[in-house]
């Protein structure tokens, strides 16, 4: 007998894949996704498990696949965490400090800690005075971090490489591993544009069956950049650079 799928099962991946709901009648809420064509899915509210026949109508009415829905279905959890403090002002020394004291007082079980953009900084268009190559103490300390919590750890940091200054978010694994991914869309109003060089690579990590597209702050206004498909081959990686990171 094929597994049975919950109403708040369906409804999830639904809103995953772009629907919104829209109206509720009696016991039945409709969900839509606009574009070519536009697709409507009706789905019975509030079921343990929904009939089998009841749930290929749906999977119909989405434009999806069975086995896409199931994929996603029993993908793995995925603990996030977000830290979002004040930071000190373009002083490297008091906010590594801080940051390590937040993230070493997380008691919870975390997979992904996430850190501000040029979170040992501050959004800083110094890079001149503050910006560190891939050896440098920011990176160091990120993988003594990483290691040392057994999580993944990113954020953007400043860096120069080849006479250039770059918004650069690393993806850093336990294992001391990591991707980069060099903002693309530079924030003009805060003169970004003239102090650093736009990113041309977009990075898709891999964690527990998820798929990432990591991206800094301003890329989320330009969507067209991150619905982009994915390159048929990963880039070229460089020595502890994992283009497409998993744990």
């Amino acid at each position: 007998m094929p597994k049975l799928y919950s109403s708040d099962e369906i409804i999830k991946i639904l809103l995953q894949k772009g629907f919104v709901f829209i109206s509720q009648k009696g016991s039945h809420k409709k969900y839509r996704r606009t574009g070519t064509p536009t697709l409507t899915v009706i789905v019975p509210a509030d079921r343990k498990q929904i009939p089998f026949g009841t749930f290929k109508s749906i999977v119909r009415q989405s434009g999806l696949q069975i086995d896409e829905f199931k994929k996603i279905i029993t993908m793995s959890s995925l603990i996030i965490t977000i830290i979002q403090p004040n930071l000190h002002w373009e002083n490297k020394k008091a906010n590594l400090d801080m940051l390590t004291q937040k993230i070493e007082s997380i008691k919870e079980k975390t997979e992904v800690v996430i850190l501000p953009e040029m979170f040992s900084t501050g959004f800083s268009m110094q890079p001149k005075l503050f910006a560190e190559k891939m050896h440098g103490e920011t990176i160091l300390w990120m993988k003594k971090i990483a290691t040392s919590k057994k999580i993944i750890l990113t954020g953007s940091v400043i860096i120069e490489e080849d006479r250039k200054y770059y918004n650069r978010l690393m993806w850093m694994l336990p294992n001391g591993e990591y991707g980069i991914y060099d903002k693309r869309h530079l924030f003009a109003y805060a003169d970004e544009h003239n102090n650093y060089s736009p990113g041309n690579k977009r990075l898709i990590a891999q964690v527990k069956g998820w798929k990432i597209n990591l991206q800094v702050c301003y890329d989320l206004r330009f969507p067209v950049w991150s619905r982009q498909a994915a390159p048929s081959q990963p880039p070229p990686q460089r020595r502890g650079e994992s283009s497409r990171s998993r744990i």
